[in-house]
C-alpha cells in the first residue's frame, strides 16, 4: 500500500534525478562547445557544424528537462495542498490531476531523450569519442529517470485509486 508522503519522496527522488541529468547535460554542452572551437580552430568546419548540432541538441534537452522539472515542482506543491481537511473524493481528483501531470512529465523526459539521442549521433558523426563516453553516461542517466517516473505514477495511481473506493 502506498501513502502520501512515499508519492511526495518519489517526487522529491524525481526531481533531483533531473537536476542530475541537466547538470550532467550542461557539462557535456560545455564539452561538445570546446570540441567545436576546437575544430573551428583547425579549419574543420564539417566537424565544427556537427559539434554545433550536438550542442544544439543538447540545449533542446535541457528546455524539455527544465519544463518537465517546473511541472514536477507543481505536482510537489498540488501534493502539499493535500490535507486531512480533504474528502476522499478530492483527494482522488488531485491524485488523477498529479497522474496526469506526470504523464506529461514522461512525455517531456521522452522528447529530452530523444534530443539526446540526436545529441548522440552527432558526436558518433564527429568521432567524438570522449563526448560520446560522456552521453553515454547520460543516456543511463535517463533509463533511471524514466524508471523513478514510472514508480512515481504507480504510486499516484494506487493511492488515486485507494481515495476513490474509500469508504466504499
Amino acid at each position: 500500500m502506498t501513502n502520501h508522503s512515499e508519492i511526495t519522496e518519489a517526487t522529491q527522488a524525481a526531481h533531483k534525478a533531473i537536476d542530475g541529468v541537466k547538470s550532467d547535460v550542461d557539462t557535456a554542452r560545455e564539452q561538445a562547445s570546446e570540441l567545436m572551437e576546437e575544430a573551428a580552430a583547425h579549419g574543420w568546419e564539417g566537424v565544427a557544424a556537427t559539434m554545433q548540432q550536438a550542442i544544439e541538441a543538447l540545449e533542446a534537452v535541457t528546455a524539455s528537462l527544465s519544463s518537465a522539472d517546473d511541472s514536477l515542482e507543481a505536482v510537489l506543491r498540488s501534493l502539499g495542498e493535500i490535507t486531512s481537511k480533504l474528502s476522499s473524493g478530492e483527494v482522488a481528483q488531485r491524485l488523477g490531476n498529479t497522474a496526469r501531470e506526470l504523464h506529461e512529465i514522461r512525455s517531456g523526459v521522452d522528447t529530452a531523450a530523444g534530443s539526446l539521442n540526436d545529441a548522440v549521433n552527432a558526436a558518433a558523426q564527429a568521432e567524438a569519442n570522449a563526448l560520446s563516453a560522456a552521453l553515454q553516461g547520460v543516456s543511463d542517466q535517463f533509463d533511471g529517470l524514466r524508471r523513478i517516473l514510472e514508480d512515481l505514477k504507480t504510486k499516484t495511481d494506487e493511492e488515486g485509486q485507494a481515495a476513490e473506493s474509500w469508504g466504499n
